[in-house]
């Protein structure tokens, strides 16, 4: 009787022992599940999403260099140089190589992830850079011809430009700001999975 007693003491240990460690081999599981995930959303942000971001700051500079000489313009202001030296004419190939740029960003991110989401996310950014292209090709059609005639000082006829020039412009900036929104969602989204998943990882 005594024997069979201790016995069921020891199998208990054994069960408490076992039941113990697979508790903790299944919490150091969780851990390492959340912590993957918490690399993988830091890797999309600083690799992915911050890259873009930097392209968005780049794209608006340039836009704002090209609006201001064309501002001086029209104002008959001083200007640093005219023609193809112009930073209307030299910014605005600048935007459109940083529109390349920003297209091989996205990518790179496109080809770093396998998460559904992110793909999903950055076919919107790939789409969103081509409706930016777009604005901007008509944007600039309409500042070529606007700027050639002033220069020309035929303003009359440079002034009939502008109506276009401003609603080309006006286009451009919300394309731009869609743009913008979209990377900055991500980047806070990412960053609000990231603390939730550490959170949940020290918490075991």
């Amino acid at each position: 009787m005594k024997v069979r007693f201790l016995g069921s003491i020891r199998v208990r240990i054994v069960a408490a022992f076992l039941a113990a460690c697979v508790a903790l081999i299944g919490a150091l599981g969780f851990m390492l599940v959340q912590f993957a995930g918490v690399s993988d959303s830091l890797s999309m942000v600083t690799e992915g999403y911050l890259p873009l971001k930097d392209i968005v700051g780049r794209l608006e500079r340039d836009k704002e260099r090209v609006k201001t000489d064309l501002d001086r313009l029209v104002r008959a202001e001083h200007r640093p140089a005219t023609g193809v030296s112009s930073p209307s004419h030299i910014y605005t190939a600048v935007l459109k190589q940083d529109l390349e740029v920003g297209r091989v960003h996205a990518r790179q991110a496109r080809e770093q992830t396998q998460d559904p989401e992110e793909q999903a996310i950055i076919r919107k950014i790939l789409l969103q850079l081509d409706r930016i292209e777009s604005s901007f090709q008509s944007y600039e059609d309409r500042a070529l011809a606007f700027r050639r005639l002033a220069e020309q000082g035929r303003i009359e006829e440079a002034n009939t430009w502008l109506d276009g020039l401003r609603s080309d412009e006006a286009r451009l900036d919300v394309e731009i700001d869609t743009l913008t929104r979209l990377i900055d969602g991500r980047i806070d989204h990412l960053t609000m999975k990231t603390e939730q998943a550490r959170a949940r990882a020290t918490a075991v």
